[in-house]
């Protein structure tokens, strides 16, 4: 995979490393799985590196090697690296910004996302503070105990927001799984020139998503399954083998289906905030727990203004009942379902989901 040409190689200059690069070397269950993938091998080229067996941008439809800057913006007294994609002063559509899940996943994985900048449309990446390439610090609870909290996420994002000087300009708003708590969050304040907001695997409730899992995955398991799963819970015991094993396997079904992971999801999984994960997700792959516990925005969902377009797969860990209540709550909303697709639908769909999400953002910028 060849990088943009005006970038520099550094890992500072460029997050999305090039097929050799990478650290990852497949396991042998994973290249068992490489029938999944199939249809995707053919765009894989001859001299790709075998530790990168798929990567991000030969699976995306009409990628361009867009040009991109990096920036670092202060942010409660830390760096948030930033990324634009496009240009950023000229484009005649306004930008996108893009808000990742996790928590305390990087931005890595939302790569596919940035082929809007080939169509012309200006996307905005950062890492959330002390995920990926942003500032962090040696104890978050003695010295930025903010990061656990989620309030200070809809702050860190109005500074991006406001850096680039977008509510004069007028800007839309994606935000993927954890990133959608914040992207909603957000909305609901009415900010300025927020236009149009996209909504990625989305949740509202944290207890209707519990039950959603309990009901239309955890019980379609095998019983064994099930029981371990169970044991696991009662015993609060998430570092087994076992657990990890059986995480990988409903990973790679509900998660992300591209199997094995291409280079900038599995760059996401390796860099992981565990810390920040854990406070505010909690320890479990199967329930939630933490800051998000009992959180739940569902009946104030009518204060958000904007169009919205509201997104997930046919497989994804948020199901039917989690995004049925936001869409009727959310006034004026669109949805589309993406039947091959797990959580990470721009992974498991790039082209189609990046030609909904155009289409949608360019219809609110026609009126």
């Amino acid at each position: 995979v060849s990088k943009p040409p005006e970038c520099n190689a550094s890992k500072l200059e460029f997050p999305f490393e090039d097929c050799s690069s990478q650290s990852h070397r497949p396991s042998r269950r994973e290249v068992l799985q490489l029938g999944v993938a199939s249809a995707f091998l053919a765009c894989i080229p001859e001299s790709a590196n075998a530790e990168a067996l798929l990567s991000c941008t030969a699976i995306t439809p009409d990628w361009c090697e867009p040009g991109f800057k990096r920036f670092s913006i202060a942010v409660n007294g830390l760096d948030v690296a930033c990324w634009v994609y496009g240009d950023l002063k000229h484009s005649t559509q306004l930008p996108l910004v893009v808000v990742h899940g996790g928590p305390g996943f990087p931005h890595t994985y939302l790569q596919p996302l940035a082929q809007l900048a080939c169509d012309g449309r200006p996307v905005i990446f950062y890492d959330q503070v002390c995920v990926g390439e942003s500032e962090c610090v040696a104890d978050l609870k003695r010295d930025a105990p903010w990061t656990l909290t989620i309030d200070y996420y809809l702050a860190e994002l109005a500074d991006v927001i406001e850096y680039f000087d977008l509510p004069e300009k007028g800007y839309h708003v994606l935000g993927h799984s954890w990133g959608s708590v914040v992207a909603q969050l957000y909305a609901l304040r009415q900010p300025a020139g927020l236009q149009g907001l996209v909504l990625a695997g989305a949740i509202s409730d944290a207890q209707l998503y519990k039950r959603a899992q309990e009901d239309f995955i955890l019980s379609t398991l095998p019983p064994h399954i099930q029981a371990a799963i169970d044991k696991a819970e009662r015993d609060q015991q998430y570092d087994t083998e076992l657990y990890a094993a059986i995480a990988e396997g409903l990973t790679s079904f509900y998660t992300v289906r591209t199997s094995p992971k291409p280079d900038c999801v599995q760059s996401a999984f390796d860099n992981v905030n565990e810390q920040i994960y854990t406070a505010i997700q909690g320890p479990s792959e199967f329930t939630i727990g933490g800051k998000l516990k009992n959180w739940s925005i569902t009946h104030k969902l009518a204060g958000i203004q904007v169009p919205t377009l509201l997104t997930n797969g046919k497989y994804d860990t948020m199901q039917p009942p989690v995004t049925d209540a936001m869409a009727e709550a959310i006034p004026n909303v669109q949805r589309q379902l993406f039947e091959r697709s797990g959580h990470m639908t721009m992974v498991d769909e790039p082209g189609p989901y990046n030609v909904a999400v155009q289409d949608f953002l360019s219809s609110l910028e026609l009126k």
